[in-house]
């Protein structure tokens, strides 16, 4: 890796975490941009009202199946890594934040339309439809 990189990292690995996850929403603001033409794919057509949405994400949080993924000690040197080795930037940080999550989770397959996440190493990616 780049001396810029590590030099990197070790700044990050000195922040605690509240300061990290300041960092990655001020870098995710920054970086901005228009989102990549592979991302247009609707599961819905035409897509849902914001309600019914909403309806539906709080049936699957009451799943006792649901396993909810957060953030653990390694994630942010985890997400630059993943950052660094597939070139994501602008919209594509937070496709990084959820393949970061996924491999400090052992998540060996991951369900998508998204093509984009293809880019992420180590991950089997399902299209569901």
């Amino acid at each position: 890796m780049s001396p810029l990189y590590e030099s990197i990292v070790q700044k990050v690995d000195s922040l605690s975490q509240a300061e990290q996850l300041q960092l990655i929403s001020r870098l995710t603001e920054r970086v901005g941009g228009k989102a990549p033409s592979g991302n247009t794919t609707s599961v819905f057509s035409p897509p849902g009202e914001t309600e019914e949405a909403l309806e539906t994400l709080e049936q699957l949080r009451k799943s006792p199946s649901l396993v909810m993924l957060g953030d653990g000690p390694a994630h942010f040197r985890t997400m630059l890594a993943i950052m660094h080795q597939s070139g994501a930037s602008g919209n594509l940080v937070h496709d990084a934040h959820i393949a970061a999550l996924c491999v400090e989770h052992g998540v060996s397959e991951f369900y998508t339309m998204d093509r984009e996440f293809a880019r992420f190493p180590a991950r089997k990616i399902t299209r569901p439809f």
